[in-house]
This record gives C-alpha cells, sequence and structure tokens, in this order.
C-alpha cells in the first residue's frame, strides 16, 4: 500500500466531488430537507432543556444543570408542582430531599425523584438522563449514591406500543438518507466518470494497486459521509446519548455503504448507468430508515425477515439506541458486528471487480 498514491488519488477525488454539480447536490440534500423540514417538526441544536426543579436544600447537583449551555431551570414549590409542570411543557423534573448533598456526602442514599415527559423529543430527554446520571457519580464515584425513581410522563400506559419519537425518528433518516447517498450515489459516479474519461486504466498502468485505489476511494467516502453525519447531528441536537456507540454506529455504517457504492461503481460502466440504476439500489438501503421500529411488527412476518437482510436495518437500530442513551455494548454488538463483516465482505468483492475490470 502506497501512502502516497493513495493522497494524491483523495486530493483528486475530493475536487472532483466539489466540482460535480449532481454530486456536489446529492451531498448537500439532507441538510436542505433538515433546513426545510426543521419548523415543521420543531427540532434544532437551539432548542432549550426546560427542568422543573424542587430543591429545598439548594444542592450542586442543580446548581450545575443551571449552568449547563441550553438549560432553563424552572423553580417549583413543591413536588406535586414539579410533576404538573413536566405534564404540561418542561423536558424533565427533579424532586430532591431537603439534605440531598449532605447524604451523598455521608454516603447514605438519599432519594431522588426524576420526571422526564414523554412527549419532548430530540436529544433533550436522553442528555437530561445522562446528565443526572453523570452528575450523581461525580458527585460519590461510580456507584450511584442515589436511589432514582424514574417516571415518565405523558408516555403511553404500561403494555402499549412506545411513544412515537417524531424528532428522533426524522434524524435518524436524515442520516440514513445521507450515509446512502454518499454510498450509493457519489462512490458509484466517481469511478463511473473515470471510466468514461478512461482516468481509471491511467491510474490502474501507474505504479498506484488495486489496494491503493479502493482505500483511496473509501477515504474520500468516509470523509464526505462522516462531514454529512456530523452536520446533520449539530443541526438536529442529536449530540447525546450514547455518543461512542453513536459515532461507532456511524463509521461503521458509512464504511459500509462506500463500499457498496464503489462495488457498484466497479460493475456500471457510465454515468448513465449509475443515474440508471443507483434508485434501485438506495431506495431497499433507505427502507429500514423509513419504517419506524414499533410498526415494522405490523406488517406480515416476511417483511420483516426481509428488512432484517438489509445491512442499514442494524444501522437504523443502533442509531436509535445510541440517541436515545439506551445503547449498550451489550445491545448493539450484534449491529455493529453485522456492519463490520459485511465491511469486510465488501472489500474483497471490489478488489475482485477491479481485477476483473483490468483484465
Amino acid at each position: 500500500m502506497n501512502f502516497g498514491i493513495i493522497s494524491a488519488i483523495v486530493r483528486k477525488d475530493m475536487v472532483d466531488a466539489i466540482k460535480n454539480k449532481t454530486i456536489l447536490f446529492s451531498i448537500l440534500m439532507p441538510i436542505g430537507l433538515t433546513f426545510l423540514f426543521s419548523p415543521v417538526f420543531g427540532f434544532g441544536a437551539g432548542d432549550v432543556l426546560q427542568v422543573a426543579v424542587f430543591d429545598p436544600g439548594g444542592s450542586v447537583l442543580v446548581e450545575r444543570l443551571a449552568q449547563t449551555e441550553g438549560a432553563e431551570i424552572i423553580r417549583c414549590d413543591s413536588a406535586d408542582q414539579v410533576r404538573e409542570t413536566v405534564e404540561q411543557e418542561a423536558n424533565g423534573g427533579l424532586v430532591l430531599s431537603l439534605q440531598f448533598d449532605q447524604a451523598v456526602a455521608q454516603g447514605d442514599r438519599p432519594s431522588l425523584q426524576v420526571y422526564v415527559n414523554a412527549e419532548k423529543g430530540g436529544g433533550g430527554p436522553a442528555f437530561f438522563r445522562q446528565f443526572v446520571q453523570e452528575q450523581l457519580l461525580e458527585l460519590a464515584g461510580q456507584e450511584l449514591p442515589a436511589d432514582v425513581t424514574l417516571e415518565i410522563l405523558n408516555g403511553p400506559p404500561e403494555g402499549e406500543e412506545e411513544h412515537f419519537d417524531v424528532k428522533q425518528y426524522m434524524l435518524v433518516l436524515w442520516l440514513v438518507l445521507a450515509l446512502t447517498g454518499v454510498g450509493a450515489f457519489v462512490m458509484p459516479m466517481l469511478l463511473a466518470e473515470e471510466k468514461e474519461k478512461h482516468t481509471l486504466a491511467a491510474i490502474l498502468a501507474s505504479p498506484a494497486s488495486y489496494v491503493d485505489v479502493v482505500a483511496a476511494k473509501a477515504i474520500v467516502g468516509l470523509v464526505y459521509a462522516l462531514l454529512m453525519a456530523c452536520t446533520l447531528l449539530v443541526l438536529n441536537g442529536g449530540l447525546a446519548g450514547n455518543l461512542p456507540l453513536l459515532f461507532t454506529t456511524i463509521l461503521l455504517s458509512s464504511l459500509l455503504l462506500v463500499e457498496i457504492g464503489l462495488l457498484m461503481g466497479g460493475l456500471f460502466e457510465n454515468v448513465t448507468q449509475v443515474n440508471t440504476w443507483s434508485t434501485f439500489v438506495m431506495l431497499p438501503l433507505m427502507l429500514p430508515g423509513m419504517i419506524p421500529a414499533f410498526m415494522l411488527s405490523a406488517f406480515p412476518g416476511f417483511v420483516e425477515v426481509v428488512v432484517r437482510l438489509i445491512p442499514t436495518y442494524y444501522t437504523v437500530d443502533a442509531l436509535r439506541l445510541a440517541l436515545t442513551g439506551q445503547a449498550t455494548w451489550a445491545n448493539v454488538w450484534l449491529d455493529l458486528a453485522v456492519l463490520g463483516g459485511c465491511s469486510v465482505a465488501l472489500f474483497v468483492a471490489i478488489v475482485w471487480s477491479l481485477k476483473r475490470e483490468r483484465a
């Protein structure tokens, strides 16, 4: 693997992608859709996290929350008022005992009532829950120093379907759309253009190896995919939940979709073929993001089986868990394993495709 050659190919392709209006439109479209639909669904990076608090003892926990950017504290005179405020307007609520900090310092486990408004979507509730957990751990080491009682308000009755968070649904859809667009359209388009202009043949006639070409194309796709994903997360207030798992999922998904695009580019001979057939690849890849999780069980059993055969199903599953803070390595390892395994298999297929092209 020649890193100098890879670097040269990366620089060339980064510029070529920007110069091509069709590719540039495909890259920027998810951002445009975000600006178009954000006013409709009311989410964005500037959302305010409203927290109702009954804190008779003046706890450090509340002071730290008040100092957090984007947080608005609503002081209440009683625990009942906190509950009412959360039901009506606030994202969440805290009810602390009179000597909460002193009890924590002494190693006791004081009670802490936490309310979360299920009707408030986006990253606010996930951030609120994560903040409370982190601050409690910081106050008294790794073991939770308080008996936390979490109560979801305005959510569905027990036994009914989970509340549909339209903001989270749209964010996952934008992410899948962006990653799929870069992978299944931008990548094959770049390769098809090089075939038409005989640039690829010239590159393969140079000291560049098959692996160098594949690695360079993959880097270009990853850069654009990760830039798009980070931009969408910032614009939609998605930097909440389990961030390490969130970005691990995005990285593996980006690599997988970029490799799908490179394999398509190895099979298509010109730009016309890419424009004609890429839609038939992109639509199935975007399908798992279009179907809300709670609706999947409403379809016949074979539909769920088919959807689970689509690699991006595991992207969507891991993203939803990570964005809500419910993801752990234990419950998303299968998603990550499928994405990683498919990426390895596709890399081998791409190298074979380029060898066949040269032969």
